[in-house]
């Protein structure tokens, strides 16, 4: 008959994901890559936009064409991200707990990584409810 559907929640997160991918290299490249050009290395301002497609975009868009090794490389990347993103929030907090700004300061500096890290906890749960799913129709 005809091609197998793709699982909903596998489509809802890939799509989130290479949104993630195309919107977090326009930023790097509108905010965070001046400092980049200015400090000697102007090679980061072009590596690190072609890092976050590579990561976040290509693998995504594979998973859309139900490539298996695709959605592993996907998984783990977000993984990865999820505990560098752990891992900096501990950071923050560890950083402020014990200053005259005090707990509410390092959580407050740290907002925008626990929102990204609530962002990559439920791509994840996505990806993984579907998993049975996506690899009855992947290659």
């Amino acid at each position: 008959m005809g091609e197998d559907k793709l699982p909903i929640k596998t489509k809802i997160a890939a799509w989130i994901t290479i949104l993630i991918g195309i919107i977090g290299a326009i930023l790097y490249i509108i905010t965070g890559s001046w400092s980049a050009m200015w400090s000697g290395w102007p090679i980061t301002y072009f590596l690190f936009p072609l890092l976050i497609f590579i990561c976040f975009f290509l693998p995504n868009y594979f998973v859309l064409k139900r490539k298996r090794t695709a959605w592993w490389f996907s998984i783990s990347i977000l993984i990865i991200g999820a505990v560098l993103l752990i891992r900096d929030i501990s950071s923050h907090i560890v950083r402020y707990y014990n200053t005259d700004y005090g707990l509410q300061f390092g959580l407050l500096r740290s907002f925008y990584s626990i929102v990204i890290l609530i962002l990559f906890l439920l791509i994840i749960t996505l990806f993984l409810t579907d998993r049975k799913n996506f690899f009855k129709i992947a290659s």
